[in-house]
């Protein structure tokens, strides 16, 4: 194994700490990736729809066509999804936790991502017993958590508040946003809401 694989320093950690007795943190190895960019633009300080729209379809089409071709980003978010301003084209940043299908590095039932954003079926102790793998409909439920996250910042909903450290309470309060809400969608969606 390389010496940057994260499992190899989280142990090292855990003994520098004291903290021996307890399971290593790590069952899969992380390699570290280190990836260059110019300097790119949050979608969440964007304020133009159009920019916004733009960069969050071409973001969502791109991982598309990455999953379809083996790699599984593994945690799409809000500060995830950037925007180049001098290309003026939105960028799928952050492979840090990508996988590629079939690789020694497979996470198998590893949950990863960005809490707020990580699709339900993630959340459900189902996929950390082994029970259930990552599949495309959970990172595609992901980038529904960031364009909700993204339309809906600055309203004073209060079951929205995601950023919670706890897996239960976060799977708890997008159930109740999905429950409270679905009623309140535009009449022009709601069938596609529905579906």
């Amino acid at each position: 194994m390389d010496s940057s694989d994260t499992g190899i320093i989280a142990r090292a950690l855990e003994k520098s700490m004291g903290d021996e007795k307890s399971p290593p943190t790590e069952t899969y190895p992380r390699v570290l990736r280190l990836l260059l960019f110019r300097r790119l633009k949050p979608l969440d300080e964007e304020e133009k729809e159009d920019i916004f729209m733009k960069a969050w379809l071409q973001c969502f089409t791109c991982h598309y066509h990455l999953w379809e071709n083996g790699i599984e980003h593994g945690d799409i978010s809000v500060w995830n999804i950037m925007w180049d301003t001098v290309d003026k084209c939105g960028v799928l940043n952050d492979f840090d936790l990508s996988v590629i299908k079939g690789s020694s590095e497979n996470r198998g039932g590893e949950r990863t991502g960005t809490l707020p954003f990580m699709a339900r079926g993630i959340l459900e102790p189902n996929f950390m017993e082994g029970k259930q793998e990552r599949k495309y409909i959970h990172e595609f439920e992901s980038f529904v958590w960031v364009f909700a996250w993204l339309c809906l910042r600055g309203t004073k909903l209060p079951s929205m508040d995601w950023r919670v450290c706890d897996i239960s309470a976060v799977l708890d309060k997008k159930w109740h946003f999905i429950g409270k809400y679905q009623d309140t969608v535009s009449e022009n969606y709601q069938h596609a809401w529905e579906k």
